[in-house]
């Protein structure tokens, strides 16, 4: 299994010859992955057990196909569009590592710029009952998180080291940056019996914040999707879902970002 999710994430990643990219034009969209330490999350361990991966592996997976799957989603509306030529996370002094190293984060609660709805309506007795009756419990919190349109924590990135920062895009040649900044995913069943019969109800949130070269914000916010779902395969999950939450992302940023 982990054979093939490597042939899948290799497709997403940015190369000199990618399609959609347009070879004749320095790309100016730099997509950074989050950082290992801004996944969070509950219920992987079904994913992993199914898709007999670790759970370093899967954060690498949702690392990697977030990222590649932007740059894809950006080329595919003809802005150019790359990823880290220095990506490695284990290598201290690579690009990725200094990107991290510079960068810190602000909380704040705003309204999700996108949200896709995967899941059943809820019938009139539902939206009358509790919170737990419509969205079920993760069989370990009193409160599971549950999706809230209206506001959610997001994480902001910002630099403190303007100079490197600008250096590295300078080196990627780009003249912008989207720091995907956390992803975080939860899972619900609507009975702990659910369990038993592999029905999940999933949360994905991933955030994102758009700066220029000089550090600058323009534009950030998360983008959430709520699915049903009766598989822990990684590579159905991934493909259902991720891909319409970067294409809402690549919109966002296109509305941003005039190509000159």
């Amino acid at each position: 299994m982990w054979i093939f999710i490597l042939a899948f994430l290799s497709l997403l990643q940015p190369g000199n010859g990618d399609k959609p990219q347009t070879p004749k034009e320095e790309p100016f969209v730099l997509v950074i992955p989050f950082s290992p330490q801004m996944y969070t999350g509950n219920g992987d361990h079904f994913i992993c057990k199914t898709s007999d991966v670790t759970p370093g592996e899967l954060t690498t997976i949702f690392r990697t196909a977030s990222a590649g799957l932007l740059i894809n989603a950006l080329g595919n509306e003809n802005f150019n569009s790359t990823g880290l030529k220095d990506g490695s996370t284990s290598d201290k002094k690579s690009d990725v590592s200094k990107l991290y190293d510079i960068a810190y984060y602000v909380k704040s609660d705003k309204k999700l710029i996108g949200y896709l709805k995967n899941f059943p309506e809820f019938n009139m007795k539902q939206r009358m009952a509790s919170s737990r009756v419509r969205w079920g419990t993760d069989c370990v919190s009193k409160n599971p998180p549950v999706p809230n349109e209206k506001s959610h924590n997001y994480q902001e990135v910002k630099i403190n080291d303007n100079d490197m920062f600008y250096n590295v895009l300078k080196k990627n040649k780009s003249k912008y940056a989207v720091f995907l900044s956390q992803f975080e995913m939860n899972t619900r069943f609507k009975n702990c019996m659910d369990l038993q019969h592999n029905v999940f109800q999933r949360d994905f949130y991933l955030h994102y914040t758009l700066l220029d070269s000089a550090g600058n914000y323009m534009d950030g916010g998360v983008v959430g999707s709520t699915f049903q779902s009766q598989t822990n395969d990684i590579n159905v999950i991934m493909n259902k879902n991720m891909g319409m939450m970067t294409t809402l992302i690549a919109q966002r940023i296109r509305n941003k970002i005039k190509k000159p």
